[in-house]
């Protein structure tokens, strides 16, 4: 739902998907007034200085943060829905959902009382498993090359 001072900032002042300035330090998406770890709800639009971004920006807009705390809206969300598949959100959000659910995850196997055990990816030397199919690689970091199964 649109409120009133985004709806007449988005019609009266707000140039339709305006080109990246040179100077943008950084863009995403807005998730509860944040870009990344960046708090947007003070800053200014550096189309006017009257609005504040708690009052003009809504989760799914797609800014730009520019230098003396100012951003530019790119493009705004105008679906009216705040749920974005976390492909959809700012990298440091994308993590910490991440992590939430790794750390889920992991309390869910805690509870049930197993236990946690740290193997390789790849190794020297194979083990012996009959059930274990064995593939080899090759890394390579400059000049040496090794092999790891």
């Amino acid at each position: 739902m649109i409120n009133g001072t985004r709806h007449k900032y988005l019609d009266e002042i707000w140039k339709k998907y305006p080109e990246a300035p040179r100077n943008m330090l950084k863009s995403g998406r807005v998730h509860q007034l944040r870009c990344g770890v960046q708090s947007v709800a003070s800053q200014k639009p550096v189309d006017s200085g009257d609005f504040q971004g708690a009052d003009i920006l809504a989760d799914g807009d797609l800014i730009g943060l520019l230098p003396a705390g100012q951003f530019i809206l790119l493009a705004p969300n105008l679906t009216g829905s705040s749920h974005f598949h976390p492909a959809d959100l700012d990298p440091w959000v994308r993590h910490k959902l991440w992590l939430s659910f790794l750390e889920f995850i992991e309390k869910f196997f805690l509870e049930k009382r197993f236990l946690r055990g740290r193997s390789p990816i790849l190794v020297d030397c194979p083990g012996t498993e009959p059930s274990i199919e064995v593939f080899k690689t090759t890394y390579q970091l400059g000049s040496k090359t090794n092999d790891f199964f």
